[in-house]
């Protein structure tokens, strides 16, 4: 029985798994954003020959929306992880509390008819 539920319980953890993965991934790409931006940034900079804001402003406003944008879909994955993670755990480890109940009761049913049968010690005729 606990060979069956580790079985059963990897495919699931396979894909919460997922949560986990877009959470570490989705920063990094918005990071790669940001240093795209920059890179625009500092081109600008070099073709215009001075720090003209207004010049600067779209490549900054790339970088910023790109590292946002990563944040905003890695919390909430982030969350759901751990949130569908410990739920699960506490399902599996809900079915082995219930699954030693369900032996201990099977074990003491078939021993139930052997205790029975014991003379008590007292009654030696």
């Amino acid at each position: 029985m606990a060979d069956f539920s580790v079985k059963e319980n990897r495919g699931y953890m396979t894909l919460i798994g997922y949560f986990s993965l877009i959470a570490q991934s989705a920063p990094m790409i918005g990071l790669l954003g940001t240093v795209a931006g920059m890179i625009g940034a500092f081109a600008t900079l070099r073709q215009t020959g001075g720090a003209d804001p207004s010049a600067l402003a779209g490549d900054i406003s790339t970088a910023l929306l790109t590292t946002a944008g990563g944040l905003v879909i890695a919390l909430p994955a982030l969350f759901g992880y751990f949130f569908f993670k410990n739920r699960l755990n506490k399902l599996v480890a809900d079915c082995h509390i219930a699954e030693v109940g369900m032996m201990d009761a099977s074990i003491t049913t078939v021993n139930a008819e052997q205790m029975l049968a014991k003379v008590p010690e007292g009654l030696h005729g």
